[in-house]
């Protein structure tokens, strides 16, 4: 029995010394450096030269190359393209058949950095322009033409010949711990840094097709957020589509690098699913995207609206959604924003909201908190270069109200109290319609026609309101003809203040701030108005008697 134990032990440390050598031998840099070089070239689309070797028999044989170039060059200044190892993973039962079978190649570190220089123009490694001089920066290697794979050349379960290497059959292409980096001449990172966005952390499955490189059930990072996905990259460019799993507020800019724009201050948006955007980068250089945002909330600055859906586009110079619809404060909105890049970005926004809250609107962005309540309807069309956004923003607002209050305002209030002409208790006076016609610009919204109306009182005003705060109106507060013959029965020199349709008009002036307005009655322009109606009068009634006889 024990020299059976002995024997059995004996052939088992011969069988395992066997299998060493013969793994070692199928393995050998000689055996593995040419599939190991023909593979990358395939896969890469460049020339690749695998400079060291390392063959690991446990937990399971595999080979680690190291020390590999790209295209005859060490990696260099954007654009450029680099490979930090590869494992190779043969399968088992190859190793003693005498036909060497891939189960995996895995490229590890895999490195791509695209630069974008001051016109616009994106560089890629694999591409066939050749870009000029970064400012202030090492010249870049120029870029190359994708080479096409040797004939033969295949990936993903097939058999041929790889180059000049040795026939060989690969089961699977595998990406790991692979980067793609956005290098801007222009733009920068809010570190300052010209890497204005870095895909990392990339996984994918890889695939040659008809010359290109596919990727499939891609995984990656942006900063903290994680991205799904597929991509394409070779000759004719570089195309992913990406969806956020998630959008971290800091990894915002980033997105905007992505497509070689300047972010927007104070914009972030929250969501489960918030972005989808197909993102492509021709050969010659041209970038051009599309996607849906779909954001739980997106807020800028103070201004927050919630469940936006947008289909938008950008060809390069211009993000356009036409057709984007969200809520606010109540409302339903739909409209077309735009933004134009350059420095600075320029952007627009045509849209209506419908049974917007606006106590809810100013509460959150201005300071007029709880000083006007009703619903209705806004038309807007503004747009802003530049910063602050107070002073940059241009465009009209066109509001209209029913059925409001408007709080703490001391010379309707009062006007109210004394003749009851209208809803309200207290400092508040009710309304049955606001309506007023805005110009933004300068920092200050400006109207010729505010008008509004309270039961028999009429108020109409034209001048500015500033987004500081500040008033300098000019108006005029209209009895109705029956609330005005009511007054002069007891106050007959009231009639002096009636216009020729027998309504009485108290001019006045609003100044001060929308917190502390000043209201004074206009008495010059009152004696001035009362003196024309007066003469108008009297000339009427002259020129009558004169022609009757």
């Amino acid at each position: 029995m024990k020299r059976l134990l002995l024997a059995a032990i004996a052939i088992g440390v011969v069988l395992v010394v066997a299998l060493f050598v013969l793994t070692h031998r199928a393995l050998s840099s000689v055996a593995l450096r040419p599939i190991a070089e023909s593979q990358l070239s395939q896969v890469l689309g460049r020339p690749v030269t695998v400079g060291e070797l390392d063959i690991d028999l446990l937990p399971r044989p595999q080979v680690i190359g190291s020390r590999v170039t790209i295209g005859g060059v060490a990696a260099q200044a954007a654009p450029s393209l680099s490979l930090r190892a590869v494992r190779i993973v043969p399968r088992l039962g190859s190793l003693l058949s005498g036909r060497l079978a891939i189960e995996l190649v895995e490229l590890d570190g895999l490195v791509l950095s695209v630069r974008r220089d001051g016109s616009g123009r994106w560089y890629l490694p694999f591409s066939v322009t050749t870009p000029t001089p970064a400012p202030s920066r090492v010249k870049p290697e120029p870029a190359r033409q994708s080479q096409p794979p040797a004939a033969g050349a295949t990936s993903g379960g097939e058999s041929g010949r790889s180059g000049s290497g040795p026939a060989v059959e690969v089961g699977e292409v595998r990406l790991a711990g692979g980067r793609v980096t956005i290098v801007d001449d222009v733009l920068r990172s809010p570190a300052g840094s010209a890497e204005v966005a870095a895909l990392t952390d990339i996984a994918a499955r890889v695939e040659t097709q008809g010359g290109d490189q596919v990727l499939s059930g891609l995984t990656a990072k942006l900063g903290r957020s994680v991205l799904t996905g597929s991509g394409r990259a070779g000759g004719g460019g570089l195309r992913m589509s990406l969806t956020w799993d998630g959008l971290a507020p800091a990894d915002l800019p980033q997105v905007f690098g992505l497509i070689g724009a300047a972010p927007v201050p104070g914009l972030s948006l929250q969501g489960k699913h918030p972005l989808d955007m197909d993102l492509s980068v021709s050969s010659a250089g041209a970038v051009s995207a599309k996607g849906t945002l779909r954001a739980d909330t997106l807020a800028l600055d103070t201004l927050t609206i919630t469940s936006v859906e947008a289909a938008f586009t950008f060809d390069g110079r211009r993000v356009t959604a036409d057709r984007a619809r969200f809520r606010a404060y109540g409302g339903t909105e739909k409209g077309r924003f735009r933004v134009t890049l350059g420095t600075p970005a320029t952007w627009s926004l045509v849209s209506r909201v419908e049974h917007l809250d606006m106590n809810a609107f100013l509460s959150a962005n201005t300071s007029a908190k709880d000083r006007l309540s009703g619903t209705g309807r806004l038309d807007v069309n503004l747009g802003a270069a530049g910063t602050p956004l107070e002073r940059a923003l241009t465009g009209t607002i066109d509001a209209r109200l029913a059925k409001g209050v408007i709080h703490d305002f001391p010379l309707l209030a009062a006007i109210n109290r004394a003749l009851g002409i209208t809803g309200g208790q207290g400092s508040d006076t009710a309304f049955e319609e606001l309506s007023a016609p805005l110009a933004v610009a300068g920092g200050q919204a400006s109207t010729r026609n505010l008008l509004l109306k309270m039961g028999e009182l009429t108020v109409s005003a034209a001048g500015v309101v500033g987004f500081d705060q500040r008033l300098d109106l000019e108006g005029l507060v209209i009895l109705s003809p029956g609330k005005t013959a009511e007054l002069t029965k007891t106050a007959g020199e009231l009639r002096n203040l009636c216009n020729d349709r027998g309504e009485l008009e108290v001019p006045l002036t609003v100044t001060g701030t929308v917190s502390e307005p000043r209201i004074n009655v206009d008495l010059a322009r009152a004696l001035q108005a009362a003196s024309k109606y007066q003469l108008k009068r009297l000339l009427d009634k002259n020129l009558k008697k004169f022609f009757k006889d």
